[in-house]
């Protein structure tokens, strides 16, 4: 079968990943899945967060 046809993403797994805080691409890379299948996760699962990054202040890329 051709990459991707009928492969079911897990949405627990999504949502685990993406409150975890994985961008929606990244779980899509983590999990192989297509970045609109996660999104539609995201959207009916969970809460999305805003887009871009996080607004800590300080460095660039946040506390470590």
């Amino acid at each position: 079968a051709p990459p991707g046809s009928g492969r079911r993403v897990d949405p627990t797994e999504v949502v685990r990943l993406y409150d975890g805080g994985f961008s929606i691409r990244a779980v899509a890379d983590e999990l192989n899945a297509s970045y609109g299948a996660v999104q539609k996760i995201v959207a009916t699962h969970t809460t999305a967060r805003p887009r871009g990054r996080p607004r800590t202040g300080g460095a660039v890329g946040g506390p470590r």
